[in-house]
């Protein structure tokens, strides 16, 4: 049985709302990580989803330490990194890598494809200087680009290539946990597909595993073993990705899956979609009792007064929703 490599237990990331000119003083927080629980196994994909503003990318970032988690514990490889400061996370930078949403804001301008994908390597004293033309092609040809192009700018390269510069950087120093951005979000639909098999060429040749963040289900589909679902900061349902596609069970990720374009014009037509009413709930001024309760079909008293605790079913199958409370 795989081992885990992270486990986040409890993980809250709240901001500061200040207000004034001279002393700003705090008069609320917005709470876009709260309370949020999940695993990624050895060798494992595990597909992050959820609207805009979920708290999708703020999750990612706090497990890398590059936003700093307001409360919780992050285990990697059993080690509660939470608390760790920048200098005791250097050594752990090597393992824990990002692939970033923006291929053209992810790249230095500045500097050449060579000196982006290899300086971790100089920095981490993993090769020296004379060593990082060797190094930047075997990385090229990994990532599916042609060496040649090592001496060249990111503004000579498309959107598509960008990404796979940012992979080959992301890759270079061997890591053990990929945490991916929507990594395909910005890319033409063309492309999406030659970079996602790439993660999946690059998973097994190096044995990876992927927290893989993103808001299309078709895509998060097709790459995930299991997939947890957010919604305004919290975790409305985690599953393996067979059993969520057949067996949805909060309301939330109902609506989700019904909202998925299906190629068949005809099932197209005749398919029924869960249609929601209200407006995404402010982070700042969240419903009393279930986040999802002032826009479910299925909302009760109870759902608008307390918060359900997850409940663990069969398969591994963990949903947050009153529905399924003793």
């Amino acid at each position: 049985m795989a081992g885990t490599i992270l486990e986040v237990k409890g993980l809250k990331v709240y901001f500061p709302v200040k207000r004034g000119i001279l002393f700003k003083k705090t008069v609320a927080e917005v709470k876009a990580v709260d309370e949020v629980s999940f695993a990624v196994n050895d060798g494992e994909t595990v597909g992050l989803v959820g609207e805009s503003g979920c708290g999708k990318t703020t999750t990612g970032r706090a497990i890398l330490k590059l936003i700093e988690p307001t409360a919780g514990e992050i285990l990697y490889k059993g080690k509660d990194i939470a608390k760790y400061t920048q200098k005791e996370m250097l050594p752990l930078r090597r393992e824990m890598q990002m692939v970033f949403q923006d291929p053209y804001a992810s790249l230095n301008p500045r500097m050449s494809v060579m000196d982006i994908i290899t300086d971790p390597l100089v920095e981490h004293k993993i090769i020296t200087k004379h060593e990082k033309e060797e190094r930047s092609k075997v990385l090229l040809e990994t990532v599916g680009m042609n060496p040649r192009y090592m001496n060249r700018f990111p503004h000579e390269f498309s959107g598509g290539q960008r990404q796979r510069i940012g992979i080959a950087r992301s890759i270079a120093l061997n890591p053990k946990l990929l945490i991916c951005d929507e990594p395909i979000a910005a890319l033409d639909v063309s492309i999406q597909a030659q970079v996602i098999n790439l993660f999946q060429d690059i998973q097994e040749k190096f044995g990876l595993s992927y927290l893989f963040i993103a808001h299309d289900l078709s895509v998060v589909r097709h790459i995930s073993d299991r997939i947890i679902v957010m919604y305004i900061g919290k975790v409305v349902e985690i599953a393996e990705k067979r059993e969520l596609f057949k067996n949805p069970l909060h309301p939330y990720t109902q609506v989700l899956l019904s909202s998925i374009p299906t190629p068949d014009p005809k099932r197209e037509r005749e398919r029924k979609r869960i249609e929601l009413e209200g407006e995404i709930p402010s982070p700042l001024n969240k419903p009393k009792g279930c986040p999802f309760s002032s826009r479910c079909p299925y909302a009760m008293d109870r759902c608008r007064e307390e918060e359900p605790n997850p409940v663990h079913l069969d398969g591994n199958h963990i949903v947050s929703c009153h529905l399924y409370q003793k």
